[in-house]
């Protein structure tokens, strides 16, 4: 990448979904400084004037933007356009040397093995926007990695993928699960108990998992646990050489209409297995019977993707399981929900009176949801992922992998406790566990 003219500003490309356009309207607000500094001059799909030729309105920027923003989420992964045109365009003008390109991860939703998960995303760690309990101060990080990068380029230097991933070697050894592994033994045994039952009573149907648990418990690692231990086991995929294939499922978000909702998910899942959204359902079937992996799809709902439909695209998900025809013999599709109930401590007092009463109303349905009435779709409702106990990371530090890898002691798990009967989210305890590793590892390479 060429250093910019003299006092000029640098253009920066938004490629979003239309559905995240508010949490692009926040992040457009952070970087007002460095637009009134002439820093920087962002354009983004909306400022298409009338009459234009869209298509090559935005052919135009993308291919000219010195910095292109990813504005990372399941509505950004569903989108073919999205996807399919302004993400490879990206990655072929990054590698090339000719733009930066920075994903920005808004919701969450699995990206590290997406083409761009080879770039540093932001905000720090790839902790997604909507996650953090005060969200400005995503958006001020956000803003500040991207300044950061500004700097770089109005000084002359280009970036290649390598180098924008700037993870030091000692955290990139660390196994990525091994701060997760604190106890989840309950929903371990409740999973695989029904998994088992499925699998005996009802192996031909769809069978549907809901993950519940605040924000902060880490739906997804919990997953990834699953995937590569108790679910292989359960369904003896080590004897038969296959591993799990997983796939994200795009929700219906901000349908109220039944209907709409369970032609949202068809589209998703045709889409997905045949590559077209318009696919029939034999075709999908075919795919299926084509495939001896078993498939996961995964969804990730946060409270806020209930506001316009309330708990109706629970029951619209659930029914559109139910329609669908038998699997072919010997296939095996799993649907997990990671149901997400967020805290909005940074809201005005009445929002989060509302929002709280959807989290209840959220609660209430799941926890009511009986699928011996559902004659034709099979699953379970796992105990909520709850905050991890002093004892349980204590029990952490004696798990053989972790002792395999490294010695940390019961006096420095007990030092991040204030009292012992404390409980701290997962995801804070991962990063503070992963500390420790490097901590220990450092230590170990100085003796």
């Amino acid at each position: 990448m060429s250093k910019p003219a003299p006092n000029s500003a640098i253009e920066v490309f938004y490629s979003y979904a239309h559905e995240d356009e508010p949490l692009r309207d926040e992040l457009e607000k952070q970087l007002s400084i460095l637009k009134r500094q002439n820093l920087i001059r962002t354009w983004h799909d909306r400022q298409i004037t009338a009459g234009a030729e869209w298509g090559q309105d935005i052919s135009d920027h993308l291919n000219t933007a010195d910095l292109i923003l990813l504005l990372i989420s399941a509505n950004f992964i569903a989108s073919d356009y999205c996807w399919d045109i302004e993400l490879q365009r990206a990655i072929q003008r990054h590698d090339a040397g000719e733009a930066c390109v920075i994903p920005i991860i808004l919701r969450a939703v699995e990206w590290r093995t997406a083409l761009f998960s080879k770039l540093k995303a932001l905000p720090t760690d790839g902790r997604a926007v909507t996650s953090w309990p005060i969200r400005d101060e995503a958006f001020a990080d956000i803003a500040k990695g991207i300044s950061g990068v500004i700097e770089k380029i109005h000084a002359g230097n280009g970036f290649t993928s390598n180098e924008m991933d700037d993870t030091p070697d000692e955290e990139l050894s660390i196994p990525r699960l091994l701060p997760y592994l604190c106890n989840r033994s309950q929903q371990e045994r409740e999973l695989s108990d029904a998994l088992q039952r499925h699998q005996r009573e009802n192996p031909r149907r769809p069978f549907v998992c809901i993950i519940p648990g605040d924000d902060g418990e880490c739906h997804q690692e919990f997953l990834d646990r699953m995937e590569l231990t108790a679910i292989p086991r359960m369904l003896n995929l080590e004897s038969k050489h296959l591993s799990m294939e997983e796939h994200q499922l795009p929700w219906a978000a901000n349908r109220v209409n039944e209907q709409a909702c369970i032609q949202a998910f068809t589209h998703s899942v045709a889409r997905t297995l045949v590559g077209d959204g318009n696919a029939s359902m034999d075709e999908v079937m075919k795919s299926l019977a084509a495939n001896e992996k078993p498939l996961v799809f995964v969804s990730h709902l946060l409270t806020e993707d209930f506001v316009e439909s309330d708990t109706k695209l629970l029951t619209a998900f659930l029914k559109f399981w139910e329609t669908w025809p038998a699997l072919p013999p010997g296939r095996t599709l799993i649907s997990c929900v990671c149901l997400k109930y967020q805290r909005f401590d940074s809201m005005s007092w009445l929002t989060k009176w509302r929002m709280n009463r959807l989290d209840d109303r959220l609660r209430a349905q799941v926890n009511s949801l009986d699928f011996s009435a559902l004659p034709n779709v099979d699953g379970v409702v796992l105990s909520e992922l709850k905050a991890i106990r002093r004892t349980d990371a204590e029990d952490w530090t004696r798990i053989q992998a972790v002792r395999a890898f490294c010695q940390i002691q019961e006096r420095e798990i007990r030092a991040l406790y204030q009292q012992p009967e404390d409980l701290i989210p997962m995801e804070k305890l991962a990063e503070q566990l992963r500390d420790l590793v490097k901590k220990c590892r450092r230590q170990r390479g100085d003796e």
